[in-house]
């Protein structure tokens, strides 16, 4: 999946959660990011039980689907299914910032961020 895909996916499941939905911080463990829903691990309050993590809506929302189990990273995950690098360290950037506690609205803009700057470099190299 290219780029230009990507980006749209992720600004669709921003779109639909909205820019101030939290997901989940880093728990004690270092774990936060969950590809699937977890209604066997959390209780029904906690966003884990109902939604998947940003990379996790986007799988979702492009037709692939992911062991609930899975611990991969999600730039590795995505080269699995066929992102291209750039697409990778996109949802990459996006995820570290969600994994850390940002609503998905600043991590969507994190990528962003890092795209523009990336589309810079790549201008500059040339």
């Amino acid at each position: 999946m290219d780029i230009k895909e990507t980006r749209e996916l992720l600004r669709r499941v921003v779109e639909e959660k909205g820019r101030d939905f939290r997901y989940a911080p880093k728990d004690a463990n270092g774990l936060a990011c969950y590809y699937a829903p977890r209604p066997d691990m959390f209780a029904e309050d906690d966003p884990r039980a109902t939604s998947p993590c940003m990379v996790g809506a986007v799988f979702a929302l492009a037709g692939i689907e992911v062991d609930p189990r899975e611990t991969d990273s999600a730039d590795n995950l995505a080269a699995r299914h066929g992102f291209s690098w750039v697409a990778q360290r996109y949802l990459r950037k996006a995820q570290i910032h969600q994994d850390n506690g940002a609503t998905w609205g600043d991590s969507y803009d994190v990528a962003e961020e890092w795209y523009q700057a990336h589309l810079r470099e790549m201008a500059a190299a040339q």
